[in-house]
This record gives structure tokens, C-alpha cells and sequence, in this order.
């Protein structure tokens, strides 16, 4: 498997955690559809990622920490679940409900997470001007 399949599985991986953490402070009748789609998400990540392969990578540059903090895209994410997580706190500091608190930052960053890897993955890899498929 290659270093950025290993990746997206990765991060589909803390994605399903995080959204299946943040399903159970929600009541059932949200909780039962939150964990059944965020699977399903993630199966779906798996299978795309296996059929396309996502983005082909760059030759001669592994997913290291240091390659990895170079994408600017990887910086916003990264920023955009920490407000999650900072707004998370907030509002349990504050006194607000366990099903705000797990969705704001549970549900929140799961789904920015594994959406940014359906993204990653559902781009067919182009190879000499073609998509490959």
C-alpha cells in the first residue's frame, strides 16, 4: 500500500472515531443515523480510494510530518477542527448540553476530517494527461 493510500486510510479512520465519539452524546434518534452514515462514509472513502487510487504522488517525496505541513490545504483543516475543538470546550466550560458539546467537537472535525479524505480520494489520479480508472 502506498504512503498516501496508508494516509487516507489513516484519516478516514480518526474521522469514523471521531463522528462515532460525538454520536454517542447525541440522542438516539440522531445517534442511530450519525453512526450509520458515518460507516457507510467511510466505506466509501476505502472503496473510492481503491478504485481511483486518489492523487498521484509526488515522485520522490514521502508522507512524512515535514512533506505533510507544506499543504496549505492540510494547515486549513488542521485549523478549521481545532475551532472545533477550542469551541468545544467553550461551550462545555459554559455549561452547555453533552449534544452540543459532541456535536461542535466530535461530529464537527470527524466530518471535515473524512470529507477532506473523500475529496483527496474521489479525484481520479491523472497519469500523462489521462484519468486512469
Amino acid at each position: 500500500m502506498s504512503t498516501e493510500r496508508t494516509s487516507r486510510s489513516v484519516g478516514a479512520g480518526v474521522g469514523l472515531v471521531l463522528l462515532q465519539a460525538g454520536a454517542g452524546a447525541l440522542p438516539l434518534a440522531f445517534e442511530v443515523p450519525v453512526r450509520v452514515l458515518s460507516v457507510a462514509a467511510f466505506l466509501g472513502v476505502i472503496g473510492v480510494g481503491q478504485r481511483w487510487g486518489g492523487r498521484e504522488e509526488t515522485p520522490g517525496r514521502t508522507f512524512d510530518l515535514a512533506a505533510l505541513l507544506r499543504r496549505p490545504a492540510l494547515r486549513v483543516l488542521g485549523a478549521a477542527m481545532a475551532l472545533c475543538w477550542v469551541g468545544g470546550l467553550v461551550l462545555a466550560l459554559g455549561g452547555a448540553p453533552t449534544a452540543v458539546v459532541g456535536a461542535v467537537a466530535g461530529i464537527a472535525p470527524g466530518a471535515l476530517l473524512l470529507g477532506a479524505v473523500w475529496w483527496l480520494s474521489a479525484r481520479p489520479r491523472r497519469a500523462s494527461g489521462r484519468t486512469t480508472g
